[in-house]
């Protein structure tokens, strides 16, 4: 075995004004690139200075890559389950085209600039179009609003103001606390409001 015993500082130079390497007692170890440090050890890890390229990056459960100054992006794996947490600001997900699958690449979700998706069983059931949603396929199609404490399920439709459904200036269609169905209309100026039923005949 060759070994290289030293009580002070050890050092690998290239010159006088080039380090490769500097070991301290019971303190770190520096390594070098063309004169530039690249990495030291500390009592908690390992510094690097660059990029840091590997084949694998391997974790253990509960060990977490910390991204941000206060490491404020964590990834981690628990044995069970995986998160992505993030404590400041907005995460956000960006591509051209975003989807969300499982092991199996059946899609939950997608995403792109001019429709997003929502996917049941790898089948599309609701997507955004330029001017609201809509829901089409094969087969029945059904759009369910249900209360699971008996409180009335409501469709509330605002097309003549700001959209929020406040004050008195919009129209629901409602199953009521005590199995009625109403379809109720309202005026923003207060007078009689109607209920009309019609057919279009392109006039």
């Amino acid at each position: 075995n060759l070994r290289i015993r030293n009580a002070g500082e050890f050092q690998v130079t290239k010159s006088s004004t080039e380090n490769m390497l500097i070991a301290d007692p019971d303190g770190d170890v520096k390594l070098y690139y063309d004169g530039s440090e690249k990495m030291s050890t500390a009592s908690w890890g390992v510094d690097v200075q660059g990029t840091l390229r590997a084949d694998v990056l391997n974790l253990l459960d509960d060990e977490k890559v910390k991204i941000g100054d206060a490491s404020d992006l964590e990834i981690y794996h628990d044995g069970s389950n995986t998160y992505i947490d993030n404590d400041t600001g907005i995460l956000r997900v960006r591509g051209s085209h975003v989807r969300i699958c499982d092991t199996s690449n059946n899609t939950f979700f997608s995403g792109e600039s001019d429709k997003t998706r929502i996917y049941h069983n790898d089948s599309v059931v609701i997507e955004t179009i330029n001017n609201g949603i809509k829901s089409t396929g094969s087969g029945q199609r059904d759009i369910c609003v249900g209360s699971t404490n008996a409180g009335g399920a409501y469709i509330i439709l605002d097309g003549d103001s700001n959209g929020d459904f406040s004050g008195s200036d919009y129209a629901y269609i409602a199953h009521n606390t005590v199995g009625d169905l109403e379809v109720v209309a309202r005026r923003p100026s207060g007078g009689n409001s109607a209920v009309i039923i019609k057919a279009y005949d392109g006039s």
